[in-house]
């Protein structure tokens, strides 16, 4: 009994220190403090020690090792790519979940594995919670892991938010160009192997039962109870707060959120009150960019070394353009960007999607004829867009989506140039890939030094600044244009892409500029004034709806003159101004000019 007992007490001891000593390696912060280092590791010692005392079975028996394997390599990749995404500063706390997860449900399988061999009515329903249960982990793990190695980037809450969002041909988009269709293929063939293998392990350790209670039968029959329910409480209180569950569970409260402001919406419309000042009769455009970074502008960024806007550099403010370079996306990925550029609510108002509208519905109650054009397929997260759309008079949906944005051209010719026309234009503008948003016989930009990737980057956006010389001549020669806005959803960076686990500033650097005709110049010279005055000063890409509504001439009570570009009253500053959602200020970024 005694060299069992020093055996139990070892193999408890061996796995504490392999698992806590790599967080320690790893620079997690904690591991020696009490709350979520010293009381884990004395917990799982405990209840690792306590299991195989009662069970008699050591942790190397066939009942531990269906899930051994991921103990170790789930918590190690776990561990990896929290360390790494957090660059140094990755907490205890940050793992907590996995631990007590991870510990806990091998608790739990183990003992299973064991009663099943005992009670051979409840030995397939048990086998089948084991091989679940692993499973689902397995799989989270794999998905955690895998998207960090291919992107370098960490999975959180939003980006499930973007998964739940995305459609079919973006998936496949994904897979095709971040991961490679061989790999991924020899991924899911490895996925399915282990699978394989899981089950023939989980069937091997339910041939084993728990040695005989002897003489002390109920003290040790207690004690399994015991660690059965301290096992089943830390895997069940754990699961749903790790991914991807708590993924899912913050991902699902957000899209709910939205599906209450739509219920709110109609509501929200009535009450919504528009006092035309002074309306131009005419067109007002709206482009909606997509993954656009004014890094890579030259009407935006000088020194950057190929010129990808010719048709905007050669405008000026003299011809009624306003280029803004210090604007900025309020938030990393499209559908929580897009929540805020098309409504009345941003990081500085404090509005809920339950009480806002949109801008489309402003145009609406000041006299216009609203469109909306899209490039893009439609998402169930991107819930103010579908707002939008919805009280759009006419929407258009080019077939297939994703093409080049020239498609669009097309719809415009099917507006009567009499009247007001509100229109919004989505395009799909830099969206990866980049090589499948120009056409195939579109001329390369090639710049010496620059991979194919910014090559292929660079050409989307010098393409994206033709698509909008062609929207601009069209409307101003067709539908009399009295003003034109184009401002992307978020920004790109090469190496990270766009995401809301990792940020960095390319990801939120996007173009902004403001086209007024000269006939609306000269019946609001205070515009031009307040433009010109305001092109230094910071933009944060939720105040569009502000802006617009300047444009529009369409004050409202959702309306701060304050976020309106064409007022004097302009107020942000680059101390006030924010993005991702109100976490980080504009003042923190290096290149702000």
């Amino acid at each position: 009994m005694g060299r069992k007992l020093t055996k139990y007490f070892s193999l408890s001891v061996a796995v504490i220190v392999l698992l806590f000593g790599t967080f320690e390696l790893l620079g997690f912060r904690d591991v020696t403090g009490w709350r979520f280092g010293v009381r884990n590791m004395l917990g799982g010692f405990a209840l690792l020690f306590l299991t195989q005392v009662f069970t008699g079975r050591d942790l190397l028996r066939p009942a531990w090792r269906p899930m051994l394997p991921l103990v170790f390599f789930g918590l190690w990749a776990y561990s990896v790519v929290i360390s790494i995404s957090a660059g140094g500063t990755a907490r205890m706390e940050d793992l907590n979940g996995y631990i007590l997860t991870f510990l806990g449900g091998w608790i739990f399988t183990a003992l299973l594995g064991m009663a099943g061999n005992q009670w051979k009515l409840l030995k397939l329903p048990l086998l089948a919670c084991n091989f679940l249960l692993i499973s689902w982990l397995s799989v989270g793990v794999v998905i955690f892991a895998a998207y960090f190695l291919f992107t370098g980037m960490r999975l959180t809450p939003p980006d499930m938010i973007t998964a739940l969002s995305t459609n079919p041909r973006e998936v496949r988009e994904f897979l095709g160009n971040h991961i490679g269709w061989i790999r991924f293929i020899l991924a899911l063939a490895v996925l399915i192997v282990y699978e394989i293998g899981l089950f023939f392990l989980v069937r091997m350790g339910f041939r084993e039962g728990a040695e005989k209670a002897g003489r002390h039968r109920y003290a040790v029959y207690a004690g399994r109870a015991v660690v059965m329910i301290a096992a089943v409480l830390s895997t069940s209180h754990w699961i749903p707060r790790i991914y991807p569950a708590w993924d899912y569970h913050v991902a699902n409260k957000y899209l709910t959120l939205m599906k209450r402001a739509e219920a709110s919406h109609e509501q929200n419309v009535k009450a919504l009150q528009v006092e035309p000042i002074n309306r131009i009769p005419g067109t007002v455009i709206v482009v909606i960019g997509e993954s656009a970074n004014r890094d890579h502008m030259k009407a935006f960024q000088p020194d950057h070394p190929t010129d990808t806007t010719p048709w905007l550099s050669s405008q000026s403010v003299d011809s009624g353009f306003y280029v803004f370079p210090n604007s900025y996306s309020n938030y990393t990925v499209t559908a929580q960007a897009l929540s805020m550029y098309l409504s009345g609510m941003n990081q500085y108002n404090g509005e809920k999607p339950e009480q806002t509208v949109t801008i489309t519905d402003v145009a609406n109650k000041a006299g216009y004829s609203s469109y909306w054009f899209t490039n893009q397929a439609p998402s169930t997260g991107n819930l103010m867009e579908a707002l939008a759309e919805k009280a759009s008079v006419d929407t258009q949906w080019t077939n297939p989506t994703g093409g080049p944005d020239e498609h669009i051209l097309p719809f415009l010719e099917k507006i009567s140039g009499e009247g007001n026309n509100f229109i919004v234009i989505h395009l799909e503008g830099s969206h990866d890939r980049y090589n499948a948003r120009y056409p195939a016989e579109y001329e390369l930009v090639t710049t010496e030094g620059h991979n194919e990737k910014e090559n292929t980057y660079d050409t989307s956006i010098r393409y994206t600044d033709d698509v909008l010389k062609k929207i601009y001549k069209y409307a101003r020669d067709n539908l009399n244009l009295q003003a034109m806005v184009y401002c992307s959803d978020h920004g790109e960076d090469l190496v990270n892409f766009h995401s809301a686990g990792t940020f960095t500033w390319p990801m939120v650097r996007v173009p902004m500029w403001i086209y007024l005709s000269p006939e609306y110049i000269a019946q609001n010279p205070e515009a031009d004034a307040a433009l010109r005055a305001n092109l230094n000063k910071p933009f944060t890409n939720d105040l569009v709806f502000d802006t617009v509504c300047g444009i529009l001439k369409a004050p409202n009570n959702h309306y701060d003159a304050r976020y309106d570009l064409l007022s004097p009253s302009y107020g942000l500053t680059k101390e006030k101004a924010l993005t991702k959602h109100g976490e980080i200020r504009i003042a923190e970024d290096p290149d702000y000019r």
